[in-house]
């Protein structure tokens, strides 16, 4: 059984939460870990990774599906399948 994510667009709402489009807060994502002592500059830096991951999972679904597209059609399949392999792998655990 595969759980769907929360739908973006998700935004780092500058204290180390990511909010979905609906003002939902920390049951989304915490930037952070409470088991280290992040300095706040690498907490903004997970804040606005987790932020983009449904953007980044569309765009490598897109990017797949063209490489794949073009790798048919000019024959090239041996040389892109081994990396839209990995990225269909990716893609598949990251759905469930």
């Amino acid at each position: 059984m595969t759980t769907k994510h929360t739908p973006a667009p998700w935004i780092d709402n500058g204290e180390g939460l990511i909010v979905s489009n609906k003002g939902d807060v920390a049951t989304i994502a915490a930037a952070y870990d409470l088991h280290n002592d992040y300095t706040g500059t690498e907490q903004e830096a997970n804040a606005r990774l987790i932020a983009a991951a449904p953007e980044l999972l569309e765009l490598l679904e897109g990017l797949t599906f063209i490489a794949e597209t073009v790798a048919h059609l000019r024959g090239l399949e041996r040389d892109i399948l081994p990396t839209t392999d990995k990225a269909r792998k990716l893609i598949a655990r990251v759905k469930g």
